[in-house]
């Protein structure tokens, strides 16, 4: 899509005109933008996945960084979390337990998908 619009000479603000047409100070939303509108594949359940996928990515993170600023203070299950707890036991499982690949894989449906650094 960025190439399409640079093509037809839409670079931006500086060039005046980009996703919008930019004078004195006023932006608009271009309106031709919307013949450059893909259709999109995606369905409610991908969506929900998504969104699921996200929010693992983003404990995962923290528990990387509680961990690495706390050491072996960190300890499992914390104490008045019963249910993030509940949620973390497949996560514990060592690498054997995973499945041929070794990964992590307590969603199947995220099965083959790496998790952002």
């Amino acid at each position: 899509m960025i190439l399409e619009l640079l093509a037809e000479g839409r670079a931006g603000r500086r060039a005046g005109a980009g996703f919008y047409d930019h004078d004195d100070d006023a932006r608009r939303l271009w309106p031709d933008l919307s013949r450059y509108r893909r259709a999109s594949d995606l369905t409610l359940a991908g969506a929900g996945e998504r969104f699921l996928f996200a929010q693992i990515a983003e404990v995962l993170r923290a528990v990387r960084d509680l961990a690495a600023r706390h050491g072996p203070r960190v300890a499992w299950p914390v104490a008045g979390a019963t249910r993030l707890a509940a949620l973390l036991v497949p996560l514990r499982r060592p690498a054997p337990a995973c499945g041929r690949t070794g990964r992590l894989t307590p969603f199947p449906n995220l099965q083959g998908k790496e998790l952002p650094a």
